[in-house]
C-alpha cells in the first residue's frame, strides 16, 4: 500500500460541511439496515430523503474550496483537493442512497430474507458505517491511524462482500434461494462493496499536510 498523505489544514468555514456530510452519511446508513431489520418502508425512505441535506453539504465544500482559492487565501491546489473530496463525499452519497433504494423495494415488495443472508448483512454494514465515520474524522484531524483503518476496513468489505455473494450465487444455482430474494440480496451486497471502493478514492484524495 502506498504512502497515506496526512490531512490538509482546512479554513474553519469548511470543517462543519465536511462534519454535517459525515453525520448524515452514517444516519442514512444506520437508518437504512434499522429500516431493513424492522421492515419499515416510512424508515428507509426517511433515510434516504437525507441525500438532498447531505449534497447541499457537498455542494458547500466545493463552494468554500473555489472560493478560498480564488481569494488566494491558499493554494490552487489545495483547493483542487478539497472540490475531490467533496466530490467523492457527493458520490459516497449517492452510493448509500442506493442501499437504502434496495431496501425500499426489498420491504415494499415484501421479500424477507434467510437468517443466513441477514447475518451476512449485518457486519459489512457494521464495517461500512465504521469507516463512514473514521474517513471523515480523519479528513478533519489529519489522523494517520484512522486513515490507514479506512483502508484496511475497505479491503475487509470488499473481501467479505465477494465471499458472500460467491456462496450465495452457488446457493441460487442449487435453488436453495428464490431469484428475486437472491436479486436484491446481491444488489445490496456490491453496493455495499462499491462504497468500499469509492472509500479507498476518498482516503488516496485527502493531500499531504505541509510542514
Amino acid at each position: 500500500m502506498s504512502e497515506i498523505p496526512d490531512a490538509v489544514d482546512a479554513p474553519l468555514d469548511w470543517v462543519p460541511a465536511l462534519r454535517q456530510t459525515r453525520n448524515g452519511l452514517v444516519r442514512m446508513l444506520s437508518e437504512t439496515e434499522k429500516a431493513l431489520d424492522s421492515q419499515d418502508s416510512a424508515r428507509a425512505r426517511a433515510a434516504l430523503g437525507l441525500l438532498e441535506d447531505i449534497d447541499e453539504q457537498c455542494q458547500q465544500m466545493t463552494e468554500r474550496a473555489v472560493t478560498t482559492a480564488k481569494n488566494g487565501d491558499e493554494s490552487t491546489e489545495k483547493g483542487i483537493w478539497r472540490v475531490r473530496i467533496a466530490g467523492n463525499a457527493g458520490r459516497l452519497a449517492r452510493e448509500v442512497a442506493g442501499v437504502a433504494e434496495i431496501a425500499i423495494n426489498k420491504i415494499e415488495g415484501r421479500v424477507l430474507f434467510s437468517d443466513k443472508a441477514n447475518n451476512e448483512l449485518r457486519p459489512l454494514f457494521a464495517f461500512v458505517r465504521k469507516a463512514l465515520g473514521d474517513v471523515f474524522d480523519g479528513i478533519e484531524t489529519g489522523n494517520q491511524t484512522l486513515l490507514i483503518a479506512v483502508i484496511s476496513t475497505s479491503e475487509k468489505i470488499a473481501s467479505e462482500s465477494n465471499a458472500a455473494a460467491t456462496e450465495h450465487e452457488e446457493r441460487l444455482v442449487q435453488g436453495l434461494c428464490r431469484p428475486k430474494a437472491s436479486a436484491l440480496f446481491l444488489d445490496l451486497i456490491y453496493s455495499l462493496r462499491g462504497i468500499s471502493h469509492t472509500l479507498k478514492t476518498l482516503v488516496r484524495d485527502v493531500p499531504e499536510r505541509e510542514s
